[in-house]
C-alpha cells in the first residue's frame, strides 16, 4: 500500500516539469498574450537608441519640454520652424499621456516578481527540510545507494557558497621573508 503512495508522490513530482500538466499554464499564457498585444503597437514605433541618445532623452522632463515647445511659439524669430514645435507639442502630449501607463507596467513587474518570489520562498524552505532529511537519512548505515546518490546531486544546490576571503593587502613597508 505505500508502495502506491510513493509511486502517486514520485509520478506527481515528475508530472512538475510537465508542462502539459502544469494548471497555471494557461493562465499565464493568456495574460503573456495580452501584454504582447499591449507592446506590438510600441514595438513598431521605437528604433533602438545609443547609449548617449538615452542619456540625453532621460535628462529632460516633461515640463522641460513643455516650457520649450512655450518659448518656441512664443519667439518664433529665433527660434525657427513651428513644425518642429508641433512635433515637440506632441511628444509632450505622447509623454503626459502614456507616463501612467509606464508607471503602471512597472508596478505590474514588481508585483509579479513578489509572487514568483514568494512562491519560490516557500517552495525553498520545504525543498531545504526534505534535503535536511535525506542527508540525514542517509548517512545512516541503513541508507540506501540510491538516497546518498539523490543527496550528491542535491548538493550543489544546497552546497554553501562562501566567497573567498580577500587576501589581505601587501604592505610595502615590510620587510621581505625569505624562504
Amino acid at each position: 500500500m505505500s508502495t502506491e503512495k510513493d509511486e502517486t508522490k514520485a509520478q506527481t513530482a515528475a508530472d512538475a516539469a510537465d508542462p502539459i500538466n502544469n494548471p497555471y499554464l494557461a493562465d499565464a499564457t493568456e495574460r503573456i498574450n495580452r501584454v504582447r498585444a499591449v507592446l506590438e503597437g510600441f514595438r513598431k514605433a521605437a528604433t533602438p537608441l545609443t547609449p548617449a541618445q538615452l542619456r540625453a532623452a532621460r535628462s529632460i522632463t516633461v515640463e522641460g519640454l513643455q516650457k520649450a515647445a512655450r518659448l518656441a511659439e512664443e519667439q518664433p524669430n529665433i527660434c525657427g520652424d513651428l513644425a518642429e514645435v508641433g512635433k515637440l507639442v506632441d511628444t509632450t502630449h505622447f509623454l503626459m499621456a502614456y507616463e501612467g501607463l509606464r508607471e503602471q507596467a512597472l508596478f505590474l513587474l514588481r508585483d509579479v516578481d513578489q509572487v514568483i518570489d514568494q512562491c519560490k520562498y516557500e517552495a525553498s524552505k520545504y525543498t531545504q527540510g526534505v534535503y535536511r532529511m535525506v542527508k540525514a537519512y542517509a548517512v545512516s548505515a541503513t541508507a540506501p545507494s540510491k538516497a546518498q546518490a539523490q543527496v550528491e546531486i542535491m548538493k550543489p544546490v544546497f552546497g554553501r557558497r562562501r566567497r573567498p576571503k580577500p587576501a589581505p593587502p601587501a604592505d610595502p613597508d615590510a620587510p621581505a621573508v625569505k624562504k
